[in-house]
This record gives C-alpha cells, structure tokens and sequence, in this order.
C-alpha cells in the first residue's frame, strides 16, 4: 500500500464569504491518488452513494475508472482522520489529461488546447461530511494542473446545478474561483444544458506543486 500523507483542514482565518461552500470546521484529512484496488473499492463506493443521492452527477463504471487510471489520467481521493471516520474516503475526484490516451467523456468541451488543459469529472463529496473535502479537492486538481504544466482547468456542470456552478464560481476562495466559458449548452445527446467552468493558472503562481511522479500514489505539497 503507498504512502497517504496526512494533511490538516483548511486554516481558522478563512473570510465568512467562504463558508456557505467551504466547511473550514473539518478534521483534518489525508489526500491521496487512487491506485490500489482499496482505494478503488472506496472510490467506487463513494461515486455510487453520491449519483444515488444527486441527478447532477452521472454514474462512471469502474471498468471507465480503471481505464482512466490506467492510461495515467488522475483520481483523487480524501480521507478523514476523524477518530470516528477514520479511513472514510469523504470526497474525490478525476482528472482527465485530453491530450493523453484514455480521455473519455469530453463531448461539447470549449478546448483550446488539449496539451495545456486539465479537465475536472466526478467532482463529489459525501453527503453527511457537510462540505468536508471540497477545498481539499480543489487545492489537489490545481496542484496536479501545475504539475502537469497545464494552464486552464475545465469542468462540466448541469445549468440546473446552482450550488456546483457557484461553488465553483466563488471568489472568496483562491482555489476556486473558476469562470463560465460562454453559454449554457445543450451537448448531442444529452437532455440537459452544460454549463462549462474555466480557471486560468500561472505556471508561476507560486501554488503547491506535487514532488512525485504521475501516479505514485501521495499528494506532497511544496
């Protein structure tokens, strides 16, 4: 099993604008990539309890996640250090590399360049850890784009999905603050309209960047 590298919640002075989507009460948690069979069965786990519970997220199946891993795209897990939730994976997350083999599910994406884009899929968070994790995710998908030199990061949402749309969208947090990429869209297929989210990063933002190689398995901050 690798290493997990535990990491403290996010720090007591956030400003109150922050809070109706950033929980800054959490225990501290741990932030991995998924890469053992455990994590995936707790990976798969989580996916399942969140499309159950929200229309908004679409059900992935573990074979797509395998091959997503597989073909060195990224899964992002956090877990609680909560003595009571401990080894209770809390939130997660996949990033997809379009330039890469195995990126899947980008139909209507606004990409200009797929050599420097990250995209966000299955953004999904516990139900009863009240927003625990969010940052966290945030913070690891920003952290993995600069890593991976890439300069915008997209993600698709329902138009329907407020709460996600303005999570996203909150300029009171440095690690969200994404930005809608034109119109709502109905994408062929689809009965829904999307909403893409955009957030451009400086390689020279003096962000967390990760010390390990692609998919060693620990998130290291620097």
């Amino acid at each position: 099993m690798y290493q997990h590298i535990t990491e403290s919640a996010p720090g007591e002075s956030q400003t109150p604008a922050s809070a109706p989507y950033f929980n800054h009460a959490c225990h501290p948690h741990t932030t991995t990539l998924v890469m053992g069979a455990k994590d995936l069965d707790a990976f798969m786990g989580l996916h399942e309890l969140v499309t159950a519970n929200t229309s908004f997220v679409l059900p992935r199946s573990r074979k797509s996640i395998e091959t997503h891993i597989a073909n060195g795209h990224y899964a992002i897990a956090i877990y609680s250090d909560a003595p009571e939730y401990r080894g209770q994976m809390i939130a997660q997350a996949l990033i997809a590399l379009p330039d890469m083999e195995g990126a899947s599910n980008l139909d209507g994406y606004p990409i200009t360049d797929k050599k420097k884009t990250a995209i966000v899929q299955c953004f999904g968070v516990h139900p009863d850890h009240k927003k625990c994790g969010i940052e966290a995710l945030f913070v690891a998908i920003e952290a993995i784009a600069i890593a991976e030199n890439r300069t915008h990061i997209l993600a698709k949402m329902n138009a329907d999905n407020m709460p996600s749309i303005k999570m996203f969208g909150n300029t009171a947090n440095e690690k969200a603050r994404y930005k809608q990429v034109g119109e709502a869209v109905r994408i062929p297929g689809q009965t829904y309209k999307s909403v893409f989210m955009q957030k451009v990063i400086a390689q020279d933002a003096g962000l967390a960047t990760i010390q390990q190689p692609r998919n060693s398995g620990a998130l290291v901050y620097s």
